[in-house]
């Protein structure tokens, strides 16, 4: 048989059970039942409000990711913007084969990670980013197509008569 002070012993650590849990600085049972359980030692129960609690735990989070980025050299990716000129990771066919696609592609749509792509000829591709490579078109290029363009319309076909 057990004594009166091993019972009371055994009920102050079952009341004692709930612990505070640092992340959220609240009890596990008021996350959990959305009350405090009651017991039949007197306590004083702390009143919180459910923002608090989203509050801190987005702080936490935030802080985590931090730290893991940091720890994976994480960079913010500022390439595959909508309108850059990118090519496309392609099979390998033999040992030949060029790693992408050498016709260019221009970024049309991106949603998250997942990027729509086209060709001049009409061709759309959608494909995750890792699958793109951004291509640098040097102005000089650029320029001197403009400036074809601009040329076509005023030259005229010379015959050999003069």
């Amino acid at each position: 048989m057990q004594s009166a002070s091993d019972l009371q012993r055994k009920s102050i650590r079952a009341n004692t059970q709930h612990k505070k849990r640092k992340c959220f600085e609240t009890r596990d049972n008021g996350l959990l039942f959305g009350r405090n359980i009651k017991t039949k030692l007197p306590t004083i129960t702390p009143k919180y409000q459910d923002n608090e609690i989203r509050e801190t735990d987005k702080r936490k989070k935030d802080k985590m990711k931090n730290y893991a980025d940091t720890r994976r050299n994480a960079e913010p990716s500022d390439l595959k913007k909508i309108g850059d000129t990118v090519l496309v990771r392609q099979d390998k066919q033999n040992k030949l084969s060029t790693p992408y696609n050498s016709n260019p592609y221009k970024i049309v749509e991106r949603n998250g990670t997942m990027l729509t792509a086209k060709r001049d000829d009409g061709h759309m591709i959608t494909r995750n980013s890792s699958f793109y490579k951004q291509v640098k078109i040097p102005p000089t290029i650029v320029n001197c197509e403009k400036e074809q363009e601009q040329e076509e319309p005023s030259t005229q076909l010379r015959t050999s008569e003069e």
